[in-house]
């Protein structure tokens, strides 16, 4: 599981991506349900077996200059949303972009430790499924707060908000 944070931002057009991610037949579509219902015939044309096993998924298409969003696990979300000081428990929320480059610059020279976290794998009990924690390098913190500072000076700029779930 995983927890995305992207600006407010509706999509312009929406296009139809092959099942490892390329966009091999450029038709731009005008709502979801357009390219849904173009699926079909991607599929016949397109000729890569990824899409006949796979499947195809419509996309959406942002304006030009749209920040990338910044997709973090959920153990990792609740150590960005701690920093920040935000609720850790519920791993969704909206923010105006100009607050949370607030919160992400008061994180950022307030200081923390950012020394990592190594990697575990508890003892799997037989029949029941295994966690494995990647951990986190060191450096993940600032890294990661420097991403949700460019998204949120982007969003305050563009008077946008951000939105994380």
């Amino acid at each position: 599981m995983s927890v995305t944070f992207s600006a407010l931002v509706a999509p312009i057009a929406f296009v139809n991506v092959c099942a490892d991610g390329e966009e091999r037949i450029p038709v731009r579509h005008e709502t979801y349900p357009q390219a849904r219902a173009a699926l079909p015939a991607h599929t016949q044309t397109c000729g890569q077996e990824d899409c006949a096993v796979y499947g195809v998924y419509p996309h959406p298409v942002y304006p030009e200059g749209t920040p990338e969003e910044v997709n973090v696990s959920n153990a990792n979300a609740r150590y960005l949303l701690g920093l920040l000081g935000l609720d850790t428990e519920d791993l969704c929320g909206t923010l105006p972009g100009a607050d949370l480059a607030r919160l992400v610059l008061r994180a950022l020279n307030r200081g923390f430790d950012d020394t990592g976290m190594g990697a575990s794998a508890p003892l799997r009990e037989a029949g029941r499924a295994q966690f494995i924690d990647c951990g986190r390098p060191a450096g993940y913190g600032r890294a990661r707060l420097e991403e949700l500072q460019q998204l949120a000076l982007w969003a305050s700029t563009n008077d946008k908000e951000i939105t994380w779930g």
